[in-house]
């Protein structure tokens, strides 16, 4: 075995010694455990919610909460609201992603998996991607059509949007690879109007690249790389005749790479180690242009606007794991290492063009570490209870202005139709867990899109300001937070019945937390406010139909959030900014979102209609009607299998092509498209 780090080193000698001591059954496999970024999770135990990655390929989006709004849990399925977990790996963004490259989304409904992503109110969903099945594989797809957006009453311009794919895998006896190529194309339509003539209308364009490689040297070393590249450019270009007159254009590139390496080995029975590095460069520049005249061509005003943001992040994680059995019991210690470097600027100018007069200008810097180590036990008897504790540990050199460093956890689940001697196919399990959860915000870097993006400043969330310091006219200031961060936790607690042969599957959890936001008092100094949510979730997943030929998957779900804030203190705070939060603001009562999915096939045709609402929100703070309904994605399609396991498919798809009002879950606009695919 080749020397890591001396820390991964002396981690690994420790935990043989302990590990030596005990006699293991069988090893540990990845199919039989979520791994969230900081642990891992017994997935038999787990309450979650799971999307083939297949049941959202036809629906045109640029954003994945988009496409998964109506599977989870309706308006408040939003970028603010979710934290991804690739593979893993918890600092990757999603978007770069193709949806053909993911395997399955899955919303892990559990106090744990969401304790260290918990900012506000996220829920934590795991993406898995794909590996292609068989020796060899290829899949080109194509996507394109119309959009149009009258959600105001207003007609707007036509735009095309445009997706293409191409990907291909080869797996041989020790190595296996796959590349993939991916441009998207979307648009947001401009009103018809006298005052505004867009020349190039609001639109994005984003490529994707990934590629990975899989290298097993023998039956207990695996070796692997991945690697991602996507640069994007959102830009517009308008004229208003009636002001002046006035032109203006606004451009945003970006840019995101994130090179990922990681070594799984099992050296012993039942004992297993993974090595896990990646390099994330993450950068944006902004500009916009305005500029007046008169009618005669004489210049008014002009002005400019120039930002800069450039992130660098390296992350190294060991996770180290043993499995034992003692009888019918299975006892999985696990020990997780996390060391993340961040670095990030951010900088703006604001200046006349035509005289080069520098209007404003202003620079941040943020640039630290951040050390956890998490020991964890699962404890295991049979298919009948799982027990899971640890504690996570803050080990780096500064701590947020709570001064805590330990935040323990655990989580508990019983089936109780596997207690005693029970045998049956089919489960009736509770779930309870608890956790606290550090101050650490992981922002995903999301590229910007017309949903929002491109986020920054992780250890501002994470320190507080005493991590960094700002850069005003090239002097450094100190920017510490003035109000202490409160104490945050969260519980949880479910149930779960899935019938014998997998047919019926209903569930229901009930969550409740306490977090913190920012806010402005009146002097404009920020501080963080300490709040509580209470979340109720309700799912059903039906197979009404399962047959060889024939096939209907069909869900209905159902949440209920209400969002409380606590003591203000000082007393004189004023909430001028609230920051997002998923559901509805105190004092507002419940309000009932969700959706109702559905898939068929029959023979070779395929076809798929999805519904969301919002019932009892408050227009007062949304901005929207009470009550609202809307048909985010429908399609019908026909396969046709050919010869060589070679498989084509042709479909049209509609998003947002019925809506009873301007709601808070779609966008407003309506796309027409027709797509295929080839696959062999």
């Amino acid at each position: 075995m080749k020397k890591t780090s001396t820390l991964s080193s002396g981690i690994l000698l420790t935990f043989l010694v302990v590990s030596l001591q005990t006699s293991a059954q069988h090893a540990e496999s990845d199919s039989n455990r979520y791994d969230i970024g900081y642990l891992t999770l017994n997935k038999a135990f787990t309450q979650h919610v799971t999307i083939r990655g297949e049941d959202l390929e036809k629906m045109p989006f640029s954003n994945l909460t988009e496409a998964i709004r109506a599977w989870l849990f309706g308006a408040y399925t939003a970028p603010a609201s979710i934290s991804f977990v690739v593979d893993g790996n918890p600092v990757v963004d999603v978007n770069s992603y193709p949806i053909f490259d993911i395997e399955s989304v899955t919303w892990i409904d559990n106090a744990v998996g969401t304790a260290a992503y918990g900012n506000t109110q996220r829920e934590l969903v795991l993406i898995t991607t794909r590996r292609g099945k068989g020796k060899e594989g290829l899949r080109v797809a194509a996507q394109t059509g119309l959009v149009k957006d009258n959600s105001n009453g207003d007609p707007t311009n036509t735009g095309v949007v445009h997706q293409y794919y191409v990907g291909v895998y080869k797996h041989l006896e020790k190595v296996s690879f796959g590349v993939s190529a991916d441009w998207q194309r979307d648009v947001m339509p401009q009103l018809k109007t006298t005052d505004f003539q867009p020349q190039i209308p609001l639109n994005l364009q984003r490529w994707r690249f990934n590629g990975w490689l899989d290298w097993r040297p023998d039956a207990n070393n695996t070796v692997s790389f991945r690697m991602g590249f996507v640069p994007q450019k959102v830009a517009e270009k308008y004229v208003e005749p009636n002001f002046g007159p006035v032109t203006g254009s606004s451009q945003i590139r970006s840019h995101y790479t994130a090179p990922q390496l990681s070594w799984e080995g099992r050296w012993l029975a039942g004992l297993r180690n993974k090595l896990d590095a990646e390099y994330l460069h993450s950068g944006h520049d902004a500009s916009t242009l305005n500029t007046q005249v008169f009618n005669n061509g004489g210049i008014v005003s002009t002005s400019a606007y120039e930002q800069t943001i450039m992130i660098n992040r390296i992350v190294l994680r060991d996770h180290l794991s043993y499995v034992a059995g003692v009888g019918k019991w299975q006892i999985v210690p696990a020990l997780d290492i996390s060391y993340q470097h961040i670095d990030e600027k951010n900088g703006y100018v604001q200046f006349q063009p035509n005289s080069s007069a520098i209007q404003s200008s202003d620079s941040t810097r943020e640039k630290g570490s951040l050390f956890y180590v998490t020991p964890q036990v699962d404890l295991t008897l049979a298919r009948a209870l799982d027990i899971n504790a640890g504690l996570q540990v803050n080990a780096s050199g500064m701590v947020d202005t709570s001064k805590r460093r330990f935040f323990p956890f655990v989580t508990a689940s019983v089936d109780m139709l596997h207690l005693g001697k029970g045998t049956g196919a089919a489960g009736l399990k509770v779930f309870g867990s608890y956790a606290l959860r550090p101050n650490r915000y992981i922002d995903d870097y999301t590229l910007p899109d017309f949903g929002g993006g491109g986020g920054s400043q992780t250890l501002y969330n994470v320190y507080y300001g005493k991590s960094g310091y700002e850069v005003i006219d090239g002097i450094p200031v100190s920017q510490p937070f003035y109000t202490p961060v409160p104490s945050c936790w969260i519980w949880q607690a479910g149930v779960e019945y899935a019938s014998a042969n997998g047919l019926v599957r209903v569930q229901y959890s009930f969550e409740r937390r306490s977090y913190s936001l920012v806010a402005l008092d009146d002097s404009l100094m920020s501080g963080y406010e300490p709040w509580t949510g209470s979340f109720h979730h309700g799912d059903v997943r039906l197979k009404v139909v399962d047959g060889p030929k024939v096939k209907w998957l069909t869900g209905f779900n159902v949440t209920l959030l209400r969002s409380k804030p606590g003591p203000i203190n000082p007393p004189q705070y004023v909430l001028q900014f609230v920051g997002t939060t998923m559901g509805d603001t105190y004092p507002d009562k419940y309000s009932w979102t969700g959706g109702w999915v559905n898939r068929l096939t029959v023979g070779g045709f395929t076809a798929g209609l999805d519904v969301l609402y919002h019932l009892g929100g408050t227009p007062a703070v949304t901005g929207f009607p009470k009550n609202t309904a809307a048909v985010p994605n429908v399609y019908a399609g026909y396969r046709w299998a050919l010869p060589g396991a070679r498989q084509l498919e042709l479909f049209v798809e509609s998003r947002g092509l019925v809506m009873n009002t301007h709601n808070d879950f779609i966008d407003g606009r309506r796309f027409y498209t027709l797509g295929g695919s080839f696959s062999l």
